[in-house]
Protein backbone atom coordinates (compact mmCIF):
# COMPACT_ATOMS: atom_id res chain seq x y z
CA UNK A 1 0.00 0.00 0.00
CA UNK A 2 1.21 3.52 -0.81
CA UNK A 3 0.18 6.32 1.53
CA UNK A 4 0.18 9.78 -0.06
CA UNK A 5 -0.16 12.65 2.43
CA UNK A 6 -2.26 15.67 1.52
CA UNK A 7 -1.85 19.40 2.00
CA UNK A 8 -5.11 21.33 1.66
CA UNK A 9 -4.75 24.99 0.69
CA UNK A 10 -7.47 27.57 1.35
CA UNK A 11 -6.76 31.29 1.21
CA UNK A 12 -3.03 30.51 0.88
CA UNK A 13 -3.13 28.72 4.24
CA UNK A 14 -2.78 25.09 5.20
CA UNK A 15 -6.18 23.85 6.44
CA UNK A 16 -8.25 20.74 7.09
CA UNK A 17 -11.99 20.91 6.46
CA UNK A 18 -14.41 19.02 8.67
CA UNK A 19 -16.52 16.73 6.49
CA UNK A 20 -15.85 18.98 3.47
CA UNK A 21 -17.50 22.00 5.10
CA UNK A 22 -15.69 25.23 4.21
CA UNK A 23 -17.19 26.90 7.30
CA UNK A 24 -15.79 24.29 9.69
CA UNK A 25 -12.04 24.18 9.26
CA UNK A 26 -8.85 23.94 11.22
CA UNK A 27 -6.06 26.31 10.18
CA UNK A 28 -2.51 25.14 10.77
CA UNK A 29 0.40 27.37 11.74
CA UNK A 30 2.63 25.83 9.07
CA UNK A 31 2.47 27.34 5.62
CA UNK A 32 1.53 24.92 2.83
CA UNK A 33 5.19 24.83 1.75
CA UNK A 34 6.41 24.15 5.29
CA UNK A 35 3.85 21.33 5.59
CA UNK A 36 5.03 19.83 2.27
CA UNK A 37 8.68 20.03 3.26
CA UNK A 38 7.81 18.42 6.60
CA UNK A 39 6.13 15.49 4.82
CA UNK A 40 9.15 15.25 2.54
CA UNK A 41 11.49 15.13 5.54
CA UNK A 42 9.36 12.32 6.96
CA UNK A 43 9.96 10.31 3.78
CA UNK A 44 7.01 11.12 1.52
CA UNK A 45 7.86 10.66 -2.16
CA UNK A 46 4.58 12.12 -3.41
CA UNK A 47 2.16 14.72 -2.12
CA UNK A 48 -1.50 15.35 -2.84
CA UNK A 49 -2.02 19.13 -3.06
CA UNK A 50 -5.62 20.28 -2.76
CA UNK A 51 -6.48 23.79 -3.96
CA UNK A 52 -9.74 24.21 -2.05
CA UNK A 53 -10.31 27.70 -3.48
CA UNK A 54 -9.86 26.26 -6.95
CA UNK A 55 -12.15 23.33 -6.20
CA UNK A 56 -14.88 25.82 -5.35
CA UNK A 57 -14.24 28.33 -8.16
CA UNK A 58 -13.18 25.95 -10.92
CA UNK A 59 -9.92 27.90 -11.43
CA UNK A 60 -6.36 27.18 -10.25
CA UNK A 61 -6.57 29.91 -7.59
CA UNK A 62 -3.49 28.79 -5.64
CA UNK A 63 -1.31 28.09 -8.67
CA UNK A 64 1.28 30.63 -7.46
CA UNK A 65 1.78 28.56 -4.32
CA UNK A 66 2.08 25.39 -6.38
CA UNK A 67 4.78 27.06 -8.51
CA UNK A 68 6.74 27.81 -5.30
CA UNK A 69 6.45 24.10 -4.42
CA UNK A 70 7.99 23.29 -7.78
CA UNK A 71 11.08 25.35 -6.99
CA UNK A 72 11.49 24.35 -3.35
CA UNK A 73 10.46 20.71 -2.96
CA UNK A 74 11.47 17.57 -4.83
CA UNK A 75 8.07 16.03 -5.48
CA UNK A 76 6.86 14.91 -8.90
CA UNK A 77 5.98 18.34 -10.37
CA UNK A 78 6.16 18.09 -14.15
CA UNK A 79 2.94 16.11 -14.38
CA UNK A 80 1.16 18.44 -11.95
CA UNK A 81 2.24 21.56 -13.81
CA UNK A 82 1.06 20.11 -17.11
CA UNK A 83 -2.39 19.71 -15.58
CA UNK A 84 -2.55 23.34 -14.50
CA UNK A 85 -0.82 25.04 -17.41
CA UNK A 86 -2.77 23.29 -20.16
Amino acid sequence: MIIIPAVDILGSKCVRLTMGDYDVKKEYELSPLEAALNWQKLGAKRLHLVDLNGAKSGNPDNFNIIKIFQRRAGFFWRRLLKLFSG
